[in-house]
């Protein structure tokens, strides 16, 4: 798995992302995929399970916003 966040830093890198952010972005990726696989491990909702992860985290330490997003197929 460390594998492919190197790989993706590397791309990043390439297209004119600094080093630093670059390198953060690919582990910001990589962890929320892994949550997602983690919590389901469904072929079918995995794509969606990811995007609720970076949902989660792009709301981190923003005030009293909802932390759970809703699940695929929640209704929430």
């Amino acid at each position: 798995m460390q594998q492919i966040a190197d790989k993706l830093s590397e791309l990043l890198v390439h297209r004119g992302s600094d080093e630093a952010a670059a390198r953060f972005a690919a582990q910001i990726a990589l962890a929320c995929y892994q949550t997602a696989k983690s919590l389901g491990n469904d072929p079918r909702t995995l794509a969606d399970e990811t995007r609720a992860a970076f949902q989660r985290a792009l709301t981190l330490g923003t005030g009293p916003a909802d932390t759970q997003a809703s699940s695929p197929g929640s209704g929430r």
